[in-house]
This record gives structure tokens, C-alpha cells and sequence, in this order.
């Protein structure tokens, strides 16, 4: 009884495992990554600062040749990922209140595409609202 067991525990260890050839198939090792400095803009309300709201970003790229041409013009996207969070925050951020980050992530990566074809799309890794 023991030793059928031990067999067909060693069969079954020796299969390979449909999960991770699936896996390794949807793996696109062409994809490229960009990441952008974390980016700070006041939450204001009624003409005071109320706090900060803070996000990080990362790019992903449609090849290593668009990553190269994204980072060159790193600036300039940063600059609009800046007027998205401005109006993000002027609209939906409260420094004691959850901040949609679902929103936040869809409005980048809407803004981005459309300012840059090459973004596959925009990761938000890192975002906080905090008081001053």
C-alpha cells in the first residue's frame, strides 16, 4: 500500500505542470518599463492647502525601442501626468478621505496614451493623500 502510494506521488511530481506552461506563454519578455519620480500636488480647498496628493508611476512600453523614446521624452510626459494629477486632486482628492485610485490610474493612463502611442499603458504603483 505504502509503495503504491510513493509511485504514484513520484509520477504525479513528475508531470509538468499545465499552470506554468501557460504562464510562460503569455510571458512577453518584448515589454519595457519606464519609471517616473514620485509627483507631489497640494490639495486645495476653498483657497487653502489641505494636504498632498502623492503618486508614482511607472510606464509600460510596447518594445525596448518605445521604452528608449518614452524615456527621452520623460519631461514632457511627466508634465502631463502633473496636469491629470492637478485635476484629479482640485476635483477628487481630500486629504482624510480614500483616494479612488482606480480613477486616478484610468485618467493617466487615458491622458498618456493619447499624448503618447507608445505607452502600452500606465502602472500607479504608489499613491497617497495626506494633511498638512
Amino acid at each position: 500500500m505504502r509503495k503504491r502510494f510513493l509511485i504514484s506521488v513520484a509520477l504525479l511530481a513528475a508531470l509538468p505542470l499545465g499552470g506554468a506552461q501557460a504562464s510562460e506563454d503569455r510571458y512577453d519578455s518584448s515589454l519595457a518599463f519606464v519609471p517616473m519620480d514620485m509627483i507631489s500636488i497640494p490639495i486645495v480647498d476653498a483657497g487653502n492647502v489641505n494636504g498632498a496628493l502623492r503618486f508614482k508611476i511607472v510606464l509600460e512600453a510596447t518594445d525596448e525601442e518605445a521604452a528608449q523614446h518614452l524615456s527621452e521624452r520623460l519631461p514632457i510626459l511627466r508634465s502631463e501626468a502633473l496636469a491629470v494629477g492637478a485635476e484629479f486632486s482640485r476635483i477628487s482628492a481630500a486629504p482624510f478621505l480614500a483616494v479612488d485610485a482606480q480613477e486616478l490610474a484610468e485618467s493617466l493612463d487615458a491622458s498618456l496614451q493619447e499624448h503618447s502611442p507608445e505607452v502600452e499603458r500606465v502602472l500607479l504603483v504608489e499613491v497617497t493623500a495626506r494633511s498638512t
